[in-house]
């Protein structure tokens, strides 16, 4: 799965724009969008919501790399540390974050489109569930229930790897 450089690369070449006219319809400047397209910053929230706007995609289809999401996030922080600690208990070796980050990256490559739109919107968006289910014409309890079964799913998905 492309990183969120490239993605925006791909997405404003398809249209036909150059990072100019990207950088007029979100008003920002043209440096600042070679910059997420040199992967040297990251677009805010909002600057992703609008491109996918822009774009006519999810905001999940921009953001799909866990770089993006914000570890003092008490869901994830608390899966990460399930994780962790069974990571200390099943290796011998220390896994490092950029191991978790790439579980993680793996775990949201494998989603169905609308599930990686909810995981990335709440996780590396942090949004809000009412707003992801205004979104997605969903209820906001069915998004709090679909997070929570994806919660579940990213635990199983690591302890898969780990067999």
């Amino acid at each position: 799965m492309a990183g969120v450089s490239e993605t925006i690369i791909k997405l404003r070449t398809e249209k036909g724009w150059t990072q100019q006219d990207l950088a007029d319809r979100l008003i920002v400047s043209r440096s600042l969008v070679s910059m997420w397209e040199l992967g040297t910053r990251k677009p805010d929230r909002f600057s992703v919501e609008r491109m996918a706007e822009l774009f006519g995609v999810s905001s999940g289809d921009i953001v799909t790399d866990v770089s993006f999401v914000y570890y003092s996030q008490e869901e994830l922080e608390s899966i990460e540390k399930e994780i962790e600690e069974m990571t200390k208990s099943n290796s011998s070796e220390n896994e490092t974050n950029e191991y978790l980050a790439a579980i993680i990256n793996s775990f949201i490559s494998q989603l169905s489109r609308k599930n990686r739109t909810i995981f990335t919107s709440r996780y590396m968006l942090m949004k809000t569930c009412g707003a992801i289910g205004n979104d997605l014409g969903m209820s906001e309890a069915s998004v709090r229930a679909r997070l929570l079964r994806l919660r579940n799913e990213l635990k199983d998905f690591y302890k898969e790897r780990r067999k």
